[in-house]
């Protein structure tokens, strides 16, 4: 038995192909407002909690399969969770706004009012949702909460190497977060700031 390994022609592959991430850029530009994922990478920027080569570390095809694992479990919920229980994305092109903010919720449960957002993630599920570690993630769910009127939202993690006890295998958990109206506010408050010195930059 032989096995040869072939070259895999990345571009030929990725041409044409409309992935969640080429689906997400568009929707900003056809909006023509900011995009709260967007405010959130800047504030991280800003405060030094990201590495500033974190964007650039990927090659196209690592980027593309990322953003596809978590568009792939938010399928599967979709399919298998959300469509039982009455849930669904937001009519349309899928966005909410607030001032002049846009955002993209996974899901909305209608009889709740509560955003749901689904994660796929490298991190190990022994640690939980640790919002302290996964700031993004809290200011993300607490914007949307704010847009939707909401106090609590949900999230939907797979832990795609479980708690990285061998054999690895995924691991799944739901959590309800609920925030104080102060907490919202101040959410808010910080992402309006941030649109403002974006646009000061711009001008």
């Amino acid at each position: 038995m032989n096995i040869e390994y072939l070259p895999l022609e990345v571009e030929k592959f990725l041409a044409g192909i409309k992935t969640a991430g080429d689906i997400f850029t568009e929707v900003r530009k056809a909006q023509g407002r900011f995009h709260v994922s967007d405010l959130i990478r800047a504030v991280e920027f800003r405060s030094g909690m990201r590495d500033g080569n974190i964007p650039d570390d990927r090659d196209e095809l690592q980027t593309r399969l990322v953003w596809e694992m978590g568009l792939s479990w938010e399928r599967v919920l979709g399919a298998a969770l959300f469509a039982q229980k009455g849930m669904s994305r937001i009519p349309g092109d899928g966005t909410i706004e607030l001032d002049g903010l846009i955002a993209t919720p996974d899901a909305v449960d209608y009889a709740t009012g509560e955003p749901h957002e689904c994660k796929a993630t490298w991190g190990s599920s022994k640690y939980g949702i640790d919002l302290e570690k996964r700031w993004n993630w809290k200011v993300q769910l607490a914007s949307y909460c704010r847009m939707l009127s909401s106090n609590s939202g949900v999230f939907n993690v797979v832990y795609l190497c479980g708690d990285y006890t061998r054999p690895f295998r995924p691991q799944v958990a739901m959590a309800r977060v609920t925030y104080t109206d102060d907490e919202l506010k101040k959410n808010w408050d910080m992402l309006l700031s941030e649109r403002d010195k974006q646009n000061d930059t711009s001008s």
